[in-house]
């Protein structure tokens, strides 16, 4: 094994944290355009335009509902092999300036991701092998929220690059911790929204070859001078090879393909009183979360804090649309639920009536 393959199976044997950085040429091969690029480009009569990229689709303002094509175009793509051969990685966390809105199947075939789509939000986990966390770093076709649309021109792209993009970047280390390892696969410089130096910027302080930057699929390597540097200091390893293609061969290996399978990582006991626990498998996990949500002592850790902005839009999500149970429960611990001045009265009412039944006329009925 070289290099990469060594880094990429110490990090499954050992559980370090494995990060995806998908750029939006990993759909290109051998050269040619992304068919749902090519589509959009021919769409928007620019197939004859001498840059080519998805950055030419902001070369003139986009209409309204030219995403909401978009979105039909990435729903009717079959996504090819080497893409999915990246959904049976146990990745921790996954970070893409893709626009693609099915990326969520993809690596929801062995994993339960969570998206996130703007720099308010924070996971339920900022890296977990069961339910890692895709930051959408513009946005994605066919979002409802205006927020996490993407943008229509540049200069809304320049907008969300210093509002969104730059401060999910900054959580890639972090998410990484010192270690684990950063992937990069399909990035192409100048061709890709992802500004190359907002990108090096945010890596810059990685470990010897913590960073994997996989060159395959692309013609030619970026040519940036901050680029160059991290490659000759250390801190990015090249490999000529698609990303895809290294996992296949690790996948011929039996002791390594049974590492691809993603193992919880998350907390699974229920500790109740008189210092009783419970260990919860992940086959009862998934079996149980299919129709309920087993409570267990994750659900009482200690809260992330949040700025004034991130509240704000958690407040909005939890009177508006509830993602999951724990949702609920977290928004009722940081103080998010509305307590109406009849409140007290009526649960004195409802105790009163349980205790003493036979003093009331009719039947007690909880709604809601």
């Amino acid at each position: 094994m070289n290099e990469a393959q060594e880094s990429l199976v110490a990090a499954l044997k050992d559980k370090h944290p494995l990060v995806l950085i998908l750029g939006q040429d990993a759909w290109r091969e051998n050269g040619q355009e992304d068919p749902v690029l090519a589509k959009a480009l021919t769409h928007l009569d620019r197939k004859d335009a001498k840059q080519r990229g998805w950055l030419q689709l902001l070369a003139e303002p986009l209409q309204s509902s030219f995403y909401e094509w978009l979105t039909e175009r990435f729903k009717r793509r079959v996504p090819p092999d080497w893409l999915c051969a990246l959904g049976e990685v146990p990745w921790s966390a996954v970070f893409t300036s893709s626009l693609d809105p099915t990326l969520k199947e993809l690596f929801g075939k062995r994993q339960r991701p969570e998206l996130v789509l703007t720099s308010e939000e924070m996971p339920p986990a900022v890296r977990s092998r069961v339910r890692p966390p895709i930051y959408h770093l513009f946005g994605h076709a066919g979002s409802q929220d205006p927020r996490a649309r993407p943008p229509t021109d540049r200069a809304g792209l320049n907008g969300r690059r210093v509002n969104d993009t730059t401060p999910l970047l900054s959580r890639i280390l972090d998410t990484a911790t010192p270690f684990g390892v950063v992937v990069v696969e399909g990035m192409a410089g100048s061709r890709d929204w992802l500004n190359l130096d907002d990108l090096i910027g945010a890596v810059s302080n990685a470990g010897h070859h913590q960073i994997i930057w996989f060159k395959g699929g692309v013609t030619i390597l970026p040519e940036n001078d901050d680029f160059t540097s991290a490659v000759d200091a250390g801190r990015i390893l090249v490999v000529e090879e698609r990303l895809s293609t290294v996992i296949a061969h690790l996948r011929a290996v039996p002791q390594i393909a049974d590492l691809l399978t993603p193992t919880p990582d998350e907390a699974g006991t229920v500790t109740f009183t008189h210092g009783r626990s419970l260990e919860v498998s992940s086959e009862q996990r998934l079996r149980v979360e299919a129709v309920a949500s087993i409570v267990d002592d994750a659900w009482n850790a200690p809260l992330a804090p949040l700025g004034t902005d991130a509240a704000y839009a958690a407040f909005r999500r939890f009177h508006g649309h509830l993602g999951n149970r724990r949702s609920l429960v977290e928004g009722v611990r940081r103080g998010f639920a509305i307590k109406r001045d009849y409140e007290d009265a009526l649960i004195g009412l409802v105790f009163r009536a349980v205790t003493d039944h036979a003093s009331v006329d009719g039947p007690i009925i909880l709604h809601g």
